[in-house]
């Protein structure tokens, strides 16, 4: 994939706010919509996460729940960004994937960008 420099936010970033990007809005949301079709979740236990799925769909599963870890554990909580942290990780995927299937016209930004937006919408509901 290639690298490019992208501001963290919708202001106009300055030379510490630019990042370099592994992947893109397409990539996760292919990955993401794996994980979320691999997982499931049983009445008699709601509190435990099923995973099923081939090889292939478990470790595209698992890069999506890596990286989704890796933007929300490295964002700094702030009035902008404030995740409640009793969310379920499956949970977090629902949402990203909704919000990247509502907002396509946006796939030009990066994927951790979006990530945390979408992450933020929700945390303001």
């Amino acid at each position: 994939m290639l690298a490019a420099a992208v501001p963290s936010n919708a202001r106009t970033p300055t030379q510490s706010e630019m990042h370099a990007t592994l992947m893109t809005t397409n990539e996760l949301y292919r990955l993401c919509s794996i994980a979320q079709r691999i997982t499931s979740r049983t009445a008699a236990r709601p509190d435990e996460v099923l995973i099923n799925g081939t090889q292939n769909e478990r470790e595209a599963a698992n890069k999506c729940w890596g990286y989704l870890m890796g933007v929300i554990d490295s964002t700094p909580v702030d009035k902008n960004f404030s995740p409640p942290g009793e969310r379920r990780l499956s949970e977090w995927v629902d949402i990203v994937v909704a919000y990247l299937k509502a907002n396509t016209d946006k796939w030009n930004q990066p994927a951790f960008f979006l990530v945390r937006k979408a992450i933020s919408r929700k945390s303001e509901k």
